[in-house]
């Protein structure tokens, strides 16, 4: 079987072109994998949220991404695709590659991929304040946000308590109580934050674009910004203590992932209005 050379993006012009063919393209009736295509119409739509009006994407944003991995399980020991969705997959393909590494020319890029690398620290309380002030400027432009849901929804298992609240309600209900707990040093962060990938689907929506944005940021001071000077022990890092987006008494700003498994077949998220 011969191998087929892998399809490269070169410039910003032609990763804007390819993104809007890809777009179009995961949103016609004859895509080829139904089974991938609300995953990656999904990150696609997250993907031009995240790169509108000259924005650069965080590091959290660019890893969050699944499809060239769905993509070459679907294919492996499977029938090859008709040489024209071929083409389009693989050019879809390129689009996320592209965007996962966001080629940059200045010496802070550099330093920033490094520490990829290295293990994701606590982040301290200035760090979180910052991200706490955005979200909250994110929230004060989405008045439905502040409707308070039934207690009953508090009790969710779902991820972001998706079945029973939206995910503005979750970010001003559960999000922005725990960041302000930390911040005053009642609560101690997590070591890691993966919500990124769990609230993809605000990218439907340009009004809650700015809540993404600040969601992404939360995950980005794990990534990038590691621990600023704390002022007490309460974020010292614990290497035994969980991520945001999973399941325990003391660390439940997402009660649970499982529901996210699916990205990583090709299942979109679901709308977050």
């Amino acid at each position: 079987m011969a191998i087929r050379k892998k399809r490269v993006i070169t410039s910003f012009a032609e990763f804007f072109d390819a993104l809007d063919a890809s777009l179009a393209y995961v949103e016609s009736p004859d895509f080829y994998h139904p089974a991938l295509q609300p995953g990656l119409r999904s990150e696609l739509l997250a993907v031009r949220a995240w790169t509108a009006r000259g924005r650069t994407p965080l590091v959290a944003e660019r890893v969050s991404l699944s499809f060239v991995w769905a993509l070459a399980r679907a294919r492996d020991g499977g029938p090859p695709e008709p040489p024209a969705h071929q083409a389009r997959l693989d050019r879809a393909a390129a689009v996320i590659a592209f965007f996962a590494e966001w080629p940059r020319d200045d010496d802070d890029a550099k330093a920033e991929y490094e520490r990829l690398g290295t293990m994701p620290r606590r982040p301290g309380p200035r760090a979180l304040r910052a991200v706490l002030e955005h979200l909250e400027a994110a929230l004060a432009q989405l008045p439905e946000a502040a409707v308070r849901p039934p207690a009953s929804a508090f009790e969710s298992a779902e991820p972001l308590m998706r079945d029973a609240m939206t995910t503005p309600q979750w970010a001003y209900w559960v999000l922005v109580p725990r960041l302000q707990g930390m911040i005053e040093g009642k609560d101690r962060p997590p070591s890691t934050s993966q919500l990124t990938k769990l609230v993809r689907g605000l990218a439907d929506d340009e009004a809650t674009w700015p809540l993404l944005y600040a969601i992404g940021e939360l995950d980005d001071v794990f990534v990038v910004n590691s621990v600023d000077c704390p002022d007490d022990d309460s974020y010292v890092q614990d290497e035994d203590y969980d991520d945001f987006d999973e399941d325990d008494e003391d660390d439940d700003f997402d009660e649970d992932d499982e529901g996210d498994e699916g990205d990583e077949d090709g299942e979109g998220d679901e709308d977050d209005g």
